[in-house]
């Protein structure tokens, strides 16, 4: 079984969930100036809060990702060391994972879900509104 493959393709679905995690509030805000609609999705924005706090109450209970417990263990079955091992690996294990304690990043990240919580009140999300005609 290709191990380190496995390992490469968690590294990379964190790094892409990490990217969703952090991108999105800059461009609501941006969008929002813009006037982008979408940037209002409600389901695109329930999803980022979801996602935002779910990482900051891990952080806050002293717990790892479990993308980063996943991937560690592949490594380990690989008997690749951990962070290292392809080229991909290499480079966006030194994008995802910071020299912080857990305490630190959990105040980050709850500073960050803070400010994503009040971009609810900022930019307020929509639903998508009833149509008040129907077709017959």
């Amino acid at each position: 079984m290709p191990w380190s493959f496995l390992a490469d393709l968690v590294l990379v679905a964190h790094m892409l969930i990490a990217a969703f995690a952090v991108l999105p509030l800059p461009i609501i805000f941006w969008g929002a100036w813009r006037g982008w609609q979408w940037v209002r999705h409600f389901g695109f924005r329930m999803t980022h809060l979801c996602l935002v706090v779910f990482v900051s109450l891990q952080a806050l209970m002293g717990e790892l990702c479990p993308l980063t417990h996943w991937e560690a263990a592949l490594r380990e079955r690989a008997e690749d060391p951990f962070y290292e091992g392809s080229f991909v690996a290499h480079w966006l294990s030194r994008l995802l994972y910071v020299d912080l304690s857990l305490e630190s990043l959990a105040i980050i990240y709850s500073l960050f879900a803070a400010l994503v919580a009040a971009s609810w009140f900022l930019i307020r999300p929509r639903r998508k509104s009833k149509r008040k005609e129907r077709i017959r």
